[in-house]
């Protein structure tokens, strides 16, 4: 497809949901390639998140003042 449409003479733009696709659209001469989309960049995000902090217990949770979720 991307043959096809840099044939024609235009873009051949794609989003690649991961590193490993991304590297296989540019070595089939994409003209652009996205790597990642915003849920797979959050996702990523929150996992880092847990391993930092851990699981946060669903009950025996409050707010502050701020907004942030403190145990007490």
């Amino acid at each position: 497809m991307i043959d096809f449409v840099r044939r024609d003479g235009k873009a051949a733009e794609v989003l690649a949901p991961d590193k490993a696709c991304a590297r296989e659209y540019l070595a089939t001469r994409a003209t652009f390639v996205a790597d990642g989309t915003d849920v797979g960049l959050l996702g990523v995000a929150a996992r880092e998140l847990l391993t930092i902090y851990g699981r946060v217990p669903d009950d025996d949770r409050k707010a502050d003042k701020d907004g942030c979720s403190i145990s007490g």
